[in-house]
């Protein structure tokens, strides 16, 4: 058996530690070093689809209040429709209105229903129906009678006013025109129940309003 100097012997040590080093590093250190990576590339990977998921998030939230601001507007300006055009309807918003009211209201005439003519790129269908109020009163009371239209919760719109004077008073005419949508209200929806116009306890509406 071979005697090793004092020189090999210290080559043959540092040879050891430079595999066991080696080993280490390829087996312990290496591996690690890879998995680190790995984790961090993934962690960019996941923080980039969160930043995705969160801008969909929020353009759906700025949607969802879009829509329901949409949706609310639609709502407001559908509310001013009736949702049938009806004489019992039309004359019980007329009523409320005549009611708070000083203006005396002698006839009301119906005129037939009709339909808006409409372009063919509309995709709604509007009808309307002419009434007209005969009346007599004060001029102050005429223009508080068609203020309290304007501010109906149903859609009129004033077509025609008529005015003469007679003995110190005011009498004539005036049609409103009542709009209805048609297929966008459900069915069946009223905006009165018809029987219970029947008991109100006011009988005559062409009686003016004495407060």
């Amino acid at each position: 058996m071979m005697k090793l100097t004092k020189r090999e012997k210290s080559l043959i040590l540092l040879l050891i530690i430079i595999i066991i080093f080696w080993g280490i590093n390829n087996f312990i250190f290496l591996p690690q070093k890879n998995k680190i990576i790995n984790l961090k590339s993934e962690k960019v990977k996941y923080e980039e689809e969160i930043k995705k998921v969160n801008t969909l998030l929020d353009e759906y939230e700025k949607s969802k209040g879009n829509f329901n601001n949409l949706s609310n507007e639609s709502q407001r300006l559908l509310n001013g429709y009736f949702p049938n055009i009806e004489q019992a309807e039309i004359l019980y918003v007329l009523n409320e209105l005549i009611d708070i009211s000083n203006l005396k209201v002698v006839n009301i005439d119906f005129a037939e229903t009709e339909v808006e003519e409409k372009s063919e790129s509309e995709e709604l269908t509007i009808e309307f129906m002419d009434t007209t109020l005969f009346y007599e009163g004060k001029y102050e009371e005429l223009l508080d009678f068609i203020s309290r239209v304007k501010k109906s919760s149903r859609k009129f719109i004033v077509t025609n006013l008529k005015i003469d004077r007679n003995e110190g008073k005011i009498m004539g005419e005036i049609t409103l025109r009542a709009y209805s949508i048609l297929d966008v209200f459900p069915e069946g929806e009223n905006t009165i129940n018809i029987e219970n116009i029947s008991k109100e306890e006011r009988k005559n509406p062409f009686a003016p309003y004495n407060n």
